[in-house]
């Protein structure tokens, strides 16, 4: 016996595991960011302890190191952003999925009600026959 929507099912899991592949890469993306931030950081501290290593007379040198770390502040604050909206966008991608999924198991359970009811229909049909036999056999001994 076929499922009449096994079609339809089959398209249903094939966008489930497209949505899959996507809150994969989505959470690959954040990933990225994450190590990006921990990059930024240490090149801050390290541009910190830079600092405090100068020499207060280099004027210079102090507001170089001084600008430098404000512009690596920055990309942080860009950095945190950026991670912020694929967090947001994450969590849709793992909401879609959610729904796919829910999707393909109501398919899978009208699969499973049409494979019971294919197996209580040919019980039927079998206890028609051996009742059929049975009593075509009480017929013959009978008589």
């Amino acid at each position: 016996m076929t499922f009449r929507f096994a079609s339809i099912q089959r398209l249903h899991e094939h966008r489930r595991d497209e949505v899959g592949r996507e809150v994969s890469q989505a959470f690959e993306a954040v990933a990225k960011i994450d190590e990006r931030i921990d990059e930024v950081r240490t090149q801050l501290e390290a541009a910190k302890r830079q600092q405090h290593s100068i020499s207060v007379d280099r004027v210079d040198s102090q507001l170089a190191a001084g600008r430098y770390q404000l512009q690596l502040k920055g990309d942080l604050q860009q950095l945190f952003q950026t991670r912020d909206q694929l967090q947001v966008e994450a969590q849709k991608r793992v909401d879609r999925l959610r729904e796919a999924q829910a999707e393909v198991q109501k398919f899978e359970h009208l699969q499973s009600i049409a494979a019971e009811k294919a197996l209580a229909d040919q019980n039927q049909r079998m206890q028609t026959e051996i009742d059929e036999f049975n009593s075509r056999w009480n017929r013959r001994t009978s008589t």
